[in-house]
């Protein structure tokens, strides 16, 4: 499918260039296809990225739900590591998530309905976690709204890291995900 291609070639452009300097002519040059194709998909590459972000998510809600199965072992690690294994993921994606100087910029541009879905999609996921435990009994409390912002605020902590001094970062930045895992889920 055309659209599918358009993704996956500017996601590839995304990844080597940034969002700001990939311009829709390489995007269009690369998916094979004329700029009125582009043009009838998406407005402009900010909206093309919120897409590409969303699959991305996506993908990472399916990485954590894989693992659910395994989770009754040790639940407060396994929401850890889907927090980590995110920003993780980031890092993968340099050029996109942390070199991109707009990013903060471009993710806030985002209309209010793609902001409340990101966070129904993770609050689907969280609860899922949480009915999964509750059945099990591995779990006495969790609250899962401040879990989902939790997610979205490593995320956003993760991204602005460069603002930190990186020595430090790594260590403050776990400290505050076990800190608020440790307030929010009880087992």
């Amino acid at each position: 499918e055309i659209k599918e291609t358009i993704k996956k070639e500017a996601f590839e452009l995304f990844k080597i260039y940034g969002i700001r300097k990939t311009s829709i002519s390489q995007i269009t040059k690369m998916a094979g296809i004329s700029q009125g194709g582009f043009y009838s998909f998406y407005k402009n590459k900010e909206e093309l990225f919120y897409e590409i972000m969303d699959d991305d998510m996506d993908m990472q809600i399916e990485h954590c739900l894989s693992y659910i199965e395994e989770s009754v072992k040790d639940p407060f690690n396994r929401l850890y590591l889907c927090i980590k294994h995110n920003c993780m993921h980031m890092r993968k994606n340099r050029a996109i998530w942390l070199d991109e100087p707009d990013i903060m910029k471009i993710l806030n541009e985002r209309k209010e309905e793609d902001n409340i879905k990101e966070r129904e999609k993770l609050t689907k996921v969280i609860n899922t976690f949480y009915n999964f435990w509750r059945e099990r009994n591995c779990i006495s409390f969790m609250d899962c709204g401040k879990l989902v912002s939790l997610f979205l605020i490593a995320r956003t902590m993760y991204i602005n890291k460069e603002c930190c001094n990186d020595d430090d970062f790594e260590e403050i930045f776990d400290n505050f995900i076990i800190n608020s895992i440790n307030k929010y889920l009880k087992l």
